[in-house]
């Protein structure tokens, strides 16, 4: 089942909306997905590696990387037994803070703007990784906040509020994000929408091409430099995303599950939903099952 995290549940009433917290190695639940409601999480990887997932999107990290997840968005780790990771969820919407002149950076643009955010396809992976020094400056910050954060000491919300500032500055001066990654999808977006709208369907690349207006050449060439993937693979991941909602939030069978999301059967939908994400759907509901279970 999908777990769905509430920073209210961390926090007396008044309080800053900020939370950090330190996940050691083999505290992450394997392949958990869940989502932070209306929080944004920054996550710096303080050790090990693990796999990302954004579904459908995965991506590997390691110590150094930096990520960054927008409110709503389901994700999860899997190979996580060596990761640790400090994570701060805050609501942008009611922190007030003095921005004055951050908005020319593109890092608080996307912290703080929600037009600006990378394709989906781009938010699985590190938003940066860090050299060892700047790791370790980074670092102390995070572990000023959260010291300040689960302390009593007077004034130690203004000190975090301080803190939490002088680490978004200091990521941002690091951001430098690739121009390719904020180009629009407009090349390509009648086709995705053609796809999210037909998935279940057994749609050809034909009818892609012809609902988006151009070639089939071109078609594969525009997804290919844009997303590094071809429209079929592209319809693959978006027709298994559907199939992990279906697994997490209802009771169907796999052989229904995959009639609805646009698979010839379930043997099929098992064995690109093992090559995707590494563990056969079957499996992976079972293992949700018990991670709902275990949190009761």
């Amino acid at each position: 089942m999908l777990f769905h995290w509430s920073l209210n549940s961390y926090l007396e009433y008044g309080e800053l909306p900020l939370y950090v917290n330190t996940v050691l190695p083999g505290e992450q639940p394997e392949n958990q997905l869940h989502d932070h409601g209306e929080s944004v999480e920054l996550v710096l990887v303080a050790g090990g590696e693990a796999i990302h997932w954004e579904t459908p999107y995965h991506a590997r990290i390691c110590k150094g990387d930096i990520l960054l997840i927008h409110p709503e968005v389901i994700h999860g780790y899997q190979n996580s037994e060596t990761l640790k990771l400090k994570n701060i969820a805050f609501r942008p919407r009611h922190l007030s803070l003095p921005l004055m002149d951050t908005s020319s950076m593109p890092f608080f643009r996307m912290l703080f703007s929600p037009g600006d955010r990378f394709a989906p396809e781009k938010q699985v992976e590190p938003l940066m990784h860090l050299n060892e020094t700047d790791f370790s400056r980074i670092n102390t910050i995070f572990d000023r906040l959260q010291q300040e954060l689960d302390g009593i000491m007077p004034g130690r919300q203004f000190i975090a509020l301080a803190l939490f500032m002088e680490l978004l500055t200091e990521l941002a001066r690091l951001f430098s994000p690739e121009t390719d990654s904020a180009k629009p999808l407009w090349l390509i977006g009648d086709a995705m929408a053609y796809m999210q709208k037909n998935y279940a369907e057994a749609i050809t690349m034909q009818q892609v091409a012809k609902a988006s207006g151009i070639s089939r050449r071109n078609l594969f060439r525009y997804f290919k430099n844009r997303l590094n993937c071809t429209p079929l693979e592209y319809l693959t991941r978006l027709r298994l995303q559907k199939v992990l909602e279906l697994i997490l939030q209802s009771d169907l069978s796999l052989g229904e599950i995959a009639l609805r999301c646009g698979f010839c059967d379930s043997n099929y939908l098992s064995k690109q939903f093992s090559a995707e994400y590494g563990i056969p759907p079957g499996k992976f509901r079972k293992l949700q099952l018990k991670n709902r279970s275990d949190q009761f």
